[in-house]
């Protein structure tokens, strides 16, 4: 069947990649090519035994990785949902240096003076469909990291750091274009440990870039900075106690109008009362300090608490209320409420689920010509975001790891872009189902 095509060409699929977090989690694990609460699994398992260079205490991890399933909405469309098979296919090569001891009676790895990290990973996805609108989503996904550690372990160490992604997500709406993003960002990081290591200064700064390939979406183009400093004092054993401070900025390029400076000021410990129970928590306030129209100014804080019971099982509830920038408006402000759960099964097997909920109110509504509608069903938008994840993990072997993953998105909110056409939701149920396969070593 062909899909007729639509004159809005951005609306809710805006929300999806707009408002994406971080794509790479810190340390050695890959983060999804795609929007880190997107549908797919956000991971590949790249360290696996592998290759020793020579005598060096370098490691080379090369991997494979598929996985095939379904997404049944590929668009994020609030009606006439079109669904369809879909196959990932990542290739990625890690480079790194050995952790201390790695080796039997080889001394040459105990706390080295330079700790670095090299990976790269290439995404091939297709769409298994008979629908020609479909299968144009198909993509190829990139991204690459650098990470290197001057003295990991000594009481002064210097990390500096360097990423980028290039990603491409289908649109909500239902013609043959997608969205395409290219984004780096480079950070450095100073850790001061002095004396017994109480005392922790943490000084860091991250220049970011992001550029969008599609050309309706250039005005998100933009370039950010943020420094921050936290100084954590362990004054327990198992207590810790932090102040920190953030300030930045965001300069868009061809839409000003949404600028920021944003601020953040934040007061937090975390604790482990007994060996089965642990909490944490910070308060502080925030500022987006927009250069027009309104700024968020209010609260910002989070909390989590974690039970490890019996049987090695972990539940951890958490709560977390922040705001960012976003391409809808000046900013928007999020409550996030979710909670977590893991257990292994059996030898090599482990379940875990996962679900919370997104309270999130978009500020400073921009023109909506700048995003190819005529206007809006209402002067307000709050969203609500409902997340839910159940996976099933195996490890047969060091270098294999197999699993099986069901999630759901679901965007509730009663805005509406009105276009020539009509009025078109924002609101969009999508469910999937995948199972992936990873080889590395």
């Amino acid at each position: 069947m062909k899909i007729a095509l639509r004159k809005h060409t951005l609306i809710t699929g805006l929300l999806v990649v707009s408002c994406a977090a971080r794509a790479w989690a810190d340390g050695s694990e890959y983060g999804s090519l795609a929007d880190s609460s997107g549908p797919y699994s956000t991971s590949t398992y790249n360290e696996g035994p592998g290759f020793r260079l020579g005598h060096a205490p370098l490691v080379i991890h090369p991997g494979l990785a598929a996985d095939f399933g379904y997404d049944s909405n590929v668009f994020y469309l609030s009606n006439n949902a079109v669904g369809a098979g879909v196959m990932r296919l990542r290739a990625h090569i890690d480079l790194s240096t050995l952790p201390p001891q790695a080796f039997e009676n080889d001394r040459r790895t105990e706390m080295p003076k330079i700790d670095f990290r090299f990976g790269t990973q290439v995404e091939y996805r297709e769409y298994l469909t008979g629908n020609d609108t479909v299968q144009a989503q198909r993509s190829l996904n990139f991204g690459a990291k650098a990470g290197v550690g001057i003295l990991p372990y000594g009481h002064v160490t210097l990390r500096i750091a360097d990423q980028f992604l290039r990603t491409v997500d289908p649109t909500n709406a239902e013609n043959t274009r997608n969205y395409t993003r290219d984004t780096n960002d480079a950070s450095v990081a100073l850790r001061i440990q002095p004396g017994s290591r109480r005392l922790t200064i943490e000084i860091a700064d991250k220049l970011g870039y992001t550029h969008w390939e599609t050309q309706n979406l250039s005005i998100g183009d933009y370039i950010s900075n943020e420094g921050g400093l936290k100084v954590a004092w362990k004054f327990l054993e198992r207590t810790e106690a932090y102040f920190g401070a953030r300030a930045g900025y965001y300069h868009y390029f061809n839409n000003r109008d949404i600028d920021s400076r944003p601020f953040r000021v934040f007061v937090g410990a975390s604790t482990l009362f007994t060996t089965w129970v642990g909490a944490a928590a910070n308060i502080g306030y925030g500022n987006s300090f927009n250069v027009k129209g309104p700024s968020f100014n209010s609260a910002i804080a989070s909390a989590n608490v974690s039970f490890y019971l019996p049987y090695k099982l972990k539940i951890e509830a958490k709560y977390d209320r922040d705001f960012a920038n976003s391409l809808f408006g000046n900013f928007y402000s999020d409550d996030f409420v979710s909670v977590d759960f893991s257990m292994p099964l059996v030898h090599r097997v482990t379940a875990s689920a996962s679900g919370g909920v997104h309270f999130r109110h978009y500020g400073g509504l921009i023109d909506p010509l700048l995003i190819g509608s005529t206007g809006y069903t209402s002067t307000e938008r709050d969203d609500r975001i409902y997340e839910a994840r159940a996976e099933l993990h195996v490890r047969p072997t060091a270098w294999l790891s197999l699993g099986a993953t069901y999630s759901l998105l679901f965007d509730d909110t009663d805005f509406g872009f009105v276009t020539p056409t009509g009025t078109n939701s924002a609101r969009y149920v999508k469910h999937t189902v995948f199972g992936r396969i990873d080889v590395a070593y």
